[in-house]
């Protein structure tokens, strides 16, 4: 681990606190959990986006449209495209 020095908000930091004295762990351990969590959505929605980039609403149609037209057993086919 990395021992880093930030400006947090005094009510966010007050937040911090109360929450580490109720789950009885230390403070920098929910700081450190807090900022790994916000990281990753973070990262999740840049990744999100970067998908959407490359996909659309007509890629999605001709997908759902090759599944309606594919050769499979009536039980596995789809019947309707909402």
């Amino acid at each position: 681990m990395t021992t880093i020095e930030a400006q947090i908000p005094e009510p966010v930091l007050q937040q911090a606190a109360e929450l580490a004295a109720r789950e009885d762990i230390p403070l920098a351990e929910v700081i450190s959990r807090a900022v790994t969590q916000a990281v990753g959505a973070w990262s999740q929605e840049s990744e999100n986006a970067l998908r959407a980039k490359c996909a659309g609403r007509e890629k999605f149609l001709n997908a759902i449209t090759a599944a309606l037209n594919a050769d499979s057993p009536d039980c596995s086919r789809l019947t309707t495209v909402i």
